[in-house]
């Protein structure tokens, strides 16, 4: 059970790792935009060589860590699925049927039980009969 703990946790914290990479690389992209456009307007107008380069190195700078951030973000994906797949299914499966192996064995305890309860009444009754019978025999007889 520690260990389906542990692997929840790992799941959970995984996903917000990949949350924020989202996050930040929806940033990033977003200044990639912005610097695309800047250098477009530069190459239109113009403008110094230099001044050109260097918009377009940080554009190339942005790529590469829009591209980082994708591998990032699908490698923690895997690694949560391989979690989900290869340790956390075969447990919750585990679990589910100690459950419901629980859960059958009360039912069985249940129908037994009602079942002597059952037949416990009617013993009591055809033995309350019998007293009779006996008694009323008895009685007139004696």
């Amino acid at each position: 059970m520690n260990t389906l703990v542990h692997i929840l946790f790992s799941v959970c914290f995984a996903n917000i790792i990949a949350f924020f990479c989202e996050q930040a690389s929806e940033i990033v992209r977003k200044e990639y935009d912005m610097k695309c456009k800047i250098l477009r307007q530069l190459e239109s107008k113009g403008e110094k060589t230099s001044k050109v380069d260097k918009t377009r190195a940080t554009v190339k700078d942005l790529h590469s860590r829009i591209r980082v951030a994708i591998h990032r973000i699908d490698s923690i994906s895997m690694r949560i699925e391989e979690l989900r797949d290869k340790e956390l299914q075969p447990q919750l499966e585990e679990l589910i049927e100690g459950y419901v192996s629980v859960a059958f064995s009360c039912f069985i305890d249940y129908l037994f039980h009602a079942d002597m309860h059952c037949l416990d009444n009617t013993i009591n009754t055809r033995v309350n009969s019998i007293r009779k019978f006996i008694s009323k025999f008895l009685f007139i007889v004696w």
